[in-house]
């Protein structure tokens, strides 16, 4: 079992890179905070006994990655109650919006998209393209051969592909960050 003080070197060594990949997942930095508060709260109530360092890592990762879901879920229920609590009113966006709020309304979009992938594809590709791993290290947090990960991320951007056939720049842009 994990003592307090594995707890805290876990938490001091993997922090910086997954509050990277969970603000990679949301719009701002305090949401970030938020997804990575609740992973970390998970981790700490949930994680199974008799993990080793390395074990506990991995399992880290994968509760950022269902936080980073789980949060997306909510976002998007709040929205579409409000929608609907506005019964169709006035589209609040503007005619003709700056260029950096439709970029950020694109990355809105994207980050959606990809939490709505299913699981492996999801981690697949939020830790490989937005968290910055190499495929490889992908492999090592969701516990599976390389080979899957490529398997998952291709099927992932396949299914973003069908989705934003219309706004080719969505996929090339998430296909720019890969950095293997």
């Amino acid at each position: 079992m994990l003592s307090n003080d594995d707890f805290n070197t876990i938490y001091l060594c993997c922090r910086s890179r997954l509050l990277r990949i969970a603000r990679s997942g949301v719009p701002c930095d305090a949401d970030a905070e938020d997804v990575l508060h609740d992973a970390f709260t998970a981790f700490f109530k949930k994680s199974p006994a008799g993990l080793s360092i390395e074990e506990a890592k991995r399992y880290l990762f994968r509760c950022v990655s269902s936080a980073l879901s789980d949060w997306w879920r909510d976002t998007l229920r709040r929205r579409d109650r409000h929608a609907a609590l506005a019964e169709g009113g006035a589209n609040s966006t503007a005619a003709n919006p700056s260029s950096i709020l439709a970029r950020k309304e694109e990355e809105n979009l994207l980050r959606a998209a990809v939490a709505e992938l299913p699981m492996r594809q999801h981690q697949a590709v939020t830790l490989r393209y937005f968290g910055g791993m190499t495929t490889g290290e992908a492999a090592v947090v969701m516990d599976c051969e390389p080979a899957t990960v490529r398997s998952s991320l291709r099927h992932g951007i396949e299914k973003l592909q069908s989705l934003f056939q219309d706004h080719p720049n969505f996929i090339g842009n998430l296909r720019g960050q890969s950095n293997e």
